[in-house]
C-alpha cells in the first residue's frame, strides 16, 4: 500500500499562505463591530455610518472584474503583498483617527475606499495563489485549510471586537487589525514564487473579455455563479428578515444570537467535512449540499420554534463552506492557470453586486406580502436555480480531477 501524500500544510509556502490569511481574517473580523461603535459613538449618525460603509462596498464591486485582470498578469502573492499594505494603511489611519475624538467624514470616506479597492484586487489573487503552490491532489485540503481560517475568526472576532471597544476602545481594534495586515503582508512576501510564462499580452479589454468567455463557455461555471448569485440573494433577506422576525415573536437578540451561533459552528464542521470528503461529480454535489441552507428559510417561513431555527441553522452552515471548498478546488484543478484569478473576479462580483439589491428587496417584498411570503420566495429561488443546474451536461459530468490539467511550477520552498 503507498503511502498516504503528505497535506498542504508541510508545503512551506503553503504554510506562509496560511499563516498569512489567518492573521489578517483574525484582524479583519475585529473590524465591523470596531468601526460600527467607534463611528456612531463619535458621530451618532447612522446616515455617516452607511456612507462609511458604502465607500468600501462600492470600490470592492466596480474594480473586481479589474482586479482579476491584474492577478493573472502580475505574481499573485506581491500583488496580495501590496493589497494588505493598502489596507494596513487605511486601518492604521481609521484608528488613529477614532482615536483623536474626531471623524473627518471625507478622511474616513477616503480610507474606506482604499480598503474596498484593495479588497478588490485582493479576492480574485487567492485562489490562483493557491492553485500555484499546491499540488493537485492537495488543493480541497489547502482549500478546507483558508476557509477554516474565517470560520473560526467568525466565531469568536465579534466578541473579541466587542471587549476591545468596551475596555480599550475602537480604535484600537482597528489599530490592531492595520498590525494584522502588516504581518500578512510580511507572510505573503515570504513566498518566493518560480518565474513562469507571461499572462496574458493582449488589451486589457481585451483579457476582460477573455475572462468572460471562460467563464460563458463552461456551463458548469456560469450555472455555478448564477446558483451562488440565488444563494446570496436569499442570504440577504435571511440577515434583514431574521432579526426582524425573531423580534416580532419576543426572542430578540438572543434568538438571533443563538441562530448566527449556530451557523458559525456548522461552517466549522463544513470545512472539517470538506478536509475529508471525497466526490466524484463536486459540482452535482455542490448544487445539492446547498439545499441545506433552504429548511432554515422555511422554518422562519413557518415562525417556528428557537430550538428548530438553530437545528436548521447548523447544516445551512455546513452547506457554505463544503460546498466552497468543492467549487474553488474544481476551478483550480479544471481552468487555465492564466485565467483563473479573471474567473474567480466575476464570480465575486456576481455574489457581492446582488446582495444590496437582495437587502433592498427584502424589505419591499416583506412590506407587500408579508414576511413568511419574503422567505418563502427565498426558498423557492434558491431551489429552482440550484436544481436547474443540473440540467446541463457539463455540470453533470465535471470530473474531480482533469486529466489535462496544467501544473505551474511550485513554489520554492523558504
Amino acid at each position: 500500500m503507498s503511502r498516504h501524500p503528505p497535506g498542504p500544510l508541510r508545503i512551506p509556502a503553503f504554510r506562509y499562505q496560511f499563516a498569512a490569511r489567518a492573521v489578517s481574517v483574525a484582524g479583519s473580523t475585529l473590524s465591523p463591530v470596531a468601526l460600527a461603535f467607534g463611528v456612531l459613538e463619535l458621530t451618532g449618525s447612522a446616515s455617516t455610518f452607511s456612507l462609511v460603509l458604502a465607500a468600501n462596498a462600492v470600490p470592492t464591486i466596480a474594480f473586481l472584474v479589474i482586479g482579476g485582470v491584474w492577478a493573472d498578469r502580475l505574481p499573485r502573492n506581491l500583488l496580495m503583498t501590496a493589497t494588505n499594505l493598502l489596507s494596513a494603511a487605511a486601518q492604521l489611519g481609521m484608528g488613529a483617527m477614532l482615536l483623536s475624538g474626531h471623524v473627518v467624514l471625507w478622511l474616513a470616506l477616503s480610507l474606506q475606499f482604499l480598503t474596498g479597492t484593495a479588497m478588490a484586487f485582493y479576492l480574485p489573487s487567492v485562489q490562483g495563489l493557491t492553485a500555484q503552490i499546491v499540488p493537485s491532489e492537495h488543493l480541497q485540503r489547502a482549500n478546507a485549510l483558508l476557509s477554516l481560517t474565517r470560520s473560526f475568526a467568525g466565531s469568536i472576532g465579534p466578541l473579541v471586537a466587542s471587549a476591545l471597544v468596551v475596555t480599550v476602545g475602537a480604535g484600537w481594534a482597528l489599530i490592531a487589525d492595520g498590525v494584522a495586515f502588516m504581518v500578512s503582508a510580511w507572510l505573503l512576501h515570504r513566498i518566493k514564487l518560480p518565474r513562469v510564462p507571461a499572462g496574458p499580452a493582449g488589451s486589457f479589454i481585451g483579457d476582460l473579455r477573455e475572462g468572460l468567455r471562460e467563464v460563458t463557455s463552461r456551463d458548469w461555471v456560469w450555472t455555478s455563479i448564477l446558483a451562488f448569485m440565488a444563494g446570496h440573494l436569499a442570504t440577504a433577506f435571511f440577515i434583514v428578515l431574521g432579526p426582524a422576525s425573531l423580534l416580532d415573536r419576543g426572542e430578540g437578540a438572543i434568538g438571533w444570537g443563538a441562530v448566527i451561533a449556530a451557523l458559525s459552528i456548522g461552517n466549522v464542521l463544513g470545512d472539517v467535512v470538506a478536509f475529508r470528503v471525497v466526490v466524484r461529480r463536486p459540482i452535482v454535489f455542490c448544487r445539492l449540499v446547498e439545499l441545506l441552507g433552504v429548511p432554515l428559510l422555511i422554518a422562519f417561513a413557518l415562525e417556528a420554534p428557537p430550538w428548530v431555527l438553530i437545528a436548521a441553522a447548523l447544516p445551512a452552515g455546513v452547506a457554505i463552506t463544503l460546498s466552497d471548498a468543492l467549487w474553488y478546488t474544481a476551478l483550480q484543478r479544471h481552468l487555465p492557470p492564466t485565467s483563473l484569478s479573471r474567473v474567480t473576479s466575476y464570480d465575486w462580483m456576481g455574489s457581492f453586486a446582488l446582495r444590496p439589491l437582495g437587502y433592498l428587496a427584502a424589505g419591499s417584498l416583506a412590506a407587500s406580502l408579508g414576511t413568511a411570503a419574503a422567505f418563502f420566495t427565498a426558498a423557492v429561488l434558491v431551489v429552482v436555480v440550484k436544481l436547474a443546474g443540473l440540467l446541463f451536461a457539463g455540470v453533470r459530468q465535471l470530473p474531480a480531477t482533469s486529466p489535462q490539467a496544467v501544473e505551474e511550477p511550485r513554489a520554492l520552498a523558504t
